[in-house]
């Protein structure tokens, strides 16, 4: 078994193994890997994830299929084509199943644009599966608001009772995601937008927990100072 193998079986319960080589036999990559991991628990069962997927595609297989893209007059938003090469020649040939799977592995990877059509995509199968639940909810701690706003979007599509079971198993991973949306809003929202109303009380991100019933209160009195000032800013 080879170090990609490796990594991306040990990101999925062993019930689905199979499903998860057919994905992997999907992929049209060299290489991929990453050093960092987060490990979580599905039913008793430990899992490490990557925190990023590296890879570089063949490049003879990657110019071929992105002239058939340009042929069709298609052109993607993004600065290249990942998901639309993806797409185009892997997604389509999986069961819903290793579809998810396959979305799963994508929300991981380097680039922001392929992490935000894979949750689209995600959430436009089926992602009710408790292994899903650990790739949906780490990216609810991360830096790019765009995501965590598709997430909010798609939040009625989501079994709500399997994640907070999953929540409830993985107190640890949760409460560290917990920390890191408040940072990312602090360190990357509140100080960037704070004339603009940017409250913590409005960031998507807390909307989220607030919908799992896990909503987190700012008592810095700076932060608190400020509230009571736009808040009368509003009023007048």
């Amino acid at each position: 078994m080879n170090d990609l193998e490796s990594i991306l079986l040990n990101s999925f319960p062993k019930s689905i193994e199979k499903d998860v080589l057919v994905v992997i036999n999907s992929f049209a990559f060299e290489e991929m890997g990453s050093s960092i991991t987060f490990s979580v628990y599905i039913n008793n069962e430990k899992i490490t994830i990557p925190y990023r997927v590296y890879n570089r595609v063949k490049r003879e297989a990657w110019l071929q299929q992105f002239e058939a893209i340009r042929a069709e007059g298609k052109r993607s938003n993004s600065p290249y084509p990942h998901n639309e090469v993806f797409d185009r020649n892997n997604s389509t040939k999986l069961t819903p199943i290793q579809q998810a799977i396959y979305y799963c592995i994508l929300t991981r990877h380097s680039s922001g644009y392929v992490r935000e059509d894979s949750i689209r995509n995600l959430f436009k199968g089926d992602c009710n599966h408790s292994w899903v639940a650990p790739f949906i909810i780490r990216l609810l701690g991360e830096y790019v608001v765009e995501i965590v706003e598709i997430i909010k979007e798609n939040i009625g599509v989501i079994d709500k009772r399997l994640y907070l079971d999953f929540i409830s198993d993985n107190k640890v991973f949760f409460n560290t995601t917990q920390s890191r949306v408040m940072s990312y809003w602090n360190e990357y929202y509140r100080k960037k937008h704070s004339g603009s109303n940017f409250l913590w009380e409005e960031y998507v991100g807390n909307e989220i927990l607030r919908y799992l019933g896990f909503e987190t209160q700012v008592n810095s009195k700076k932060y608190l100072r400020l509230k009571k000032y736009l808040e009368k800013k509003e009023a007048i």
